[in-house]
């Protein structure tokens, strides 16, 4: 694997219960988590642990139930991977098992429906999850075409809502639908077009594959960079 700059992922020991109205009563922490923080020096009531620090230039992760870590990275190991999978053998919360797979770089990630969805600037991919394996199987279903793929905000992230939909954020190519991009005292195009393929939320079907993005799918407009969201 290429020598890529370092990336700390850490666990902390501290869950926040956002989409819950009563947080339960706290308890301690059920992962490993090292004596001296690593190293790090953390506020009260925080512990945490490295678990991998040279797996390259990590974008999103996501974890599977049994603590598998996968990690989208920016650019391609030598083997022509973009995501990273790992797995603690020993529970002392560091991965000692890394292998990779999928040759697309990007940003989102997600685990969904016993498979890793992942998002490159102008796809929606998935790979299925099998039992008991870290990598998933070697096919790959293309779930959605996405436009907004040069220049701008153009990494794409998206959300589950648990309905049967996904919710996929489609950056802007500029800040405000600018005349001279990024430019001080630039008016705004009127009408602004940029809004029709960009700066939005588009939805689509969690399930279905070779989805295009299209007008009628758009959930919501004016929205610069989402960013990444998540359904409670």
């Amino acid at each position: 694997m290429k020598a890529f700059p370092i990336l700390l992922l850490l666990l902390a020991g501290v869950t926040i219960y956002s989409c819950q109205s009563e947080p339960p009563a706290p308890s301690g922490p059920d992962f490993a988590i090292a004596a001296d923080n690593d190293g790090l020096n953390l506020s009260d009531g925080f512990n945490a642990v490295v678990v991998a620090d040279s797996v390259g230039r990590g974008r999103h992760l996501a974890v599977r139930e049994n603590g598998d870590i996968y990690v989208h990275i920016r650019n391609t190991t030598e083997e022509g991977h973009a995501i990273i999978a790992m797995r603690d053998t020993t529970n002392d919360g560091k991965a000692d098992v890394f292998s990779s797979f999928a040759p697309f770089p990007g940003t989102g990630i997600e685990i969904h429906k016993n498979h890793v969805y992942y998002a490159t600037k102008s796809h929606i991919y998935r790979s299925p999850l099998e039992s008991g394996q870290l990598l998933p199987g070697e096919h790959i279903d293309t779930i959605a075409r996405l436009e907004g793929y040069e220049g701008g905000h153009s990494e794409k992230t998206f959300a589950f809502d648990g309905r049967g939909n996904m919710l996929v954020n489609v950056g802007s190519l500029s800040n405000a639908c600018m005349e001279e991009l990024r430019t001080a005292g630039s008016k705004g195009n009127d009408p602004c077009v940029e809004l029709e393929t960009r700066a939005g939320i588009w939805t689509f079907n969690d399930e279905a594959t070779e989805q295009e993005q299209t007008l009628e799918k758009r959930y919501a407009t004016g929205i610069r960079n989402a960013e990444r969201g998540k359904f409670c």
